[in-house]
């Protein structure tokens, strides 16, 4: 069985010698791999979400202090809308991670 043409088709093999040549390659997969300014997607969910719970424990806290001391229908009516979108928004921005965690799982999975 002769493999001399099958060898001759394979691509040679890079050395690191010449891997390296180029130090612009270098100073940017250096850079690439340092640079910390430039935030995730999932980091910029989670700084998201947690700005809302803060935001809905400072407007639950606020609606504990209003409701022992102001039960008048039109702030109980406000005070409910604000929970309200408040609760929206958190839950949306739950799907949205969930969603967001979801695809990267599976393209991490397809890789």
């Amino acid at each position: 069985m002769d493999i001399a043409p099958v060898s001759q088709t394979l691509p040679q093999p890079v050395h690191a010698e010449q891997a390296v040549d180029n130090p612009q390659h270098v100073a940017d997969f250096t850079r690439l791999m340092t640079d910390n300014a430039r935030p995730t997607p999932e980091n910029t969910f989670v700084n998201r979400f947690q700005q809302e719970a803060i935001q809905w424990k400072e407007k639950l806290q606020a609606t504990q202090q209003a409701s022992s001391i102001n039960l008048a229908p039109e702030n109980m009516l406000a005070t409910q809308a604000t929970l309200l979108k408040s609760i929206s928004t958190v839950d949306l921005l739950a799907k949205a991670t969930g969603s967001l965690s979801q695809g990267i799982n599976k393209l991490t999975n397809i890789q």
